[in-house]
């Protein structure tokens, strides 16, 4: 589906295999994106309820991962 995607919108955090919620691999779906040619932009998805404190730090790292791929 990524060929056709218009709109992506990361999540900090998904559910693993055993239900638990884990941390994203953002530099694992950055480089998917990157593989199929996305040219769109990268929306942040956080859905804590401590969203105020993290959001600027999220904000900052989603931007140095996405570099550190494309050296």
């Amino acid at each position: 589906m990524l060929p056709y995607a218009t709109s992506v919108h990361l999540k900090t955090t998904i559910a693993g295999a055993d239900g638990q919620k884990e941390k994203a691999d953002w530099k694992r779906l950055l480089t998917m994106l990157g593989q199929s040619g996305y040219k769109g932009y990268v929306g942040l998805e956080y859905e804590q309820d401590d969203s105020a404190a993290q959001v600027p730090h999220l904000a900052a790292e989603l931007p140095t991962v996405a570099r550190s791929l494309s050296a």
